[in-house]
């Protein structure tokens, strides 16, 4: 049985897609690859349907349900400080 087919085109969004309805409802900006990521291995929040090796497509009922809340990233140094001499 094949998933796609099963689907309502206007029911599968893209990455972008999702990142925009995931960001108006978060109130933060989200990335088309943090909604990769949570359909990844690791988070499975989102169920990725394979259209072929470079496209996937999200629900639109399992994107609109999703809330992230907003965590800062990691700090990274900007190696312009002078250095102390003692």
């Amino acid at each position: 049985m094949d998933v796609r087919n099963e689907e309502r085109p206007d029911d599968l969004l893209t990455a972008g897609q999702a990142a925009a309805i995931i960001s108006k409802n978060s109130g933060h900006p989200v990335s088309a690859d943090y909604v990769r990521m949570l359909a990844g291995p690791r988070y499975r929040k989102l169920h990725a349907i394979h259209i072929d090796n470079s496209t996937n497509l999200y629900r639109r009922a399992e994107v609109e349900a999703i809330r992230v809340s907003n965590r800062p990233g990691r700090k990274r140094r900007t190696g312009g400080g002078t250095k102390s001499t003692l």
